[in-house]
């Protein structure tokens, strides 16, 4: 059986190779099947120096219209994607760390962290448990505050 049939879905006795090695069973095969037309396109537009997520888009786009697998559902796929909404959490926690940062609040954290735990092998790992404890307990995030502790 030939890769190309598995991948076609058409499956026929005189498609299994014989044992020889003549190539006569690649003759007439569909050379624009759109898994080549996909990895081809996504690898010249990389080389051609468009963003990777740019690259899978249009090349996914592209091949979605060539199949006729109708466009209509790119751009349900994603608005699905990324309409994520507790994902919107991770860019205020990341803005809340760089607040505490530029204020001085996160130096003063982890003084207070080394005051109580002390300096020793492995207090780094403690420390930065208790920190984010800290920190956790201060966003108001209950699951934050379960997972350090």
């Amino acid at each position: 059986m030939d890769i190309h049939d598995v991948a076609s879905y058409s499956i026929t006795p005189h498609s299994v190779p014989d044992r020889g090695c003549d190539h006569s069973d690649l003759e007439g095969k569909d050379l624009m099947h759109p898994a080549y037309i996909l990895f081809g396109l996504f690898f010249l537009l990389i080389f051609a120096g468009v963003p990777i997520a740019a690259a899978l888009g249009l090349a996914g786009t592209v091949v979605i219209a060539i199949a006729g697998l109708g466009i209509m559902a790119v751009p349900t796929s994603v608005y699905t994607g990324m309409a994520k909404y507790p994902l919107l959490a991770i860019p205020m926690f990341v803005l809340a760390g760089a607040i505490f940062d530029r204020s001085g609040v996160a130096a003063r954290l982890l003084r207070f962290a080394t005051a109580i735990v002390g300096q020793g092998r492995g207090s780094l790992a403690v420390i930065t448990i208790l920190v984010a404890m800290i920190i956790g307990g201060i966003s108001g995030s209950g699951p934050a505050c379960t997972a350090a502790a």
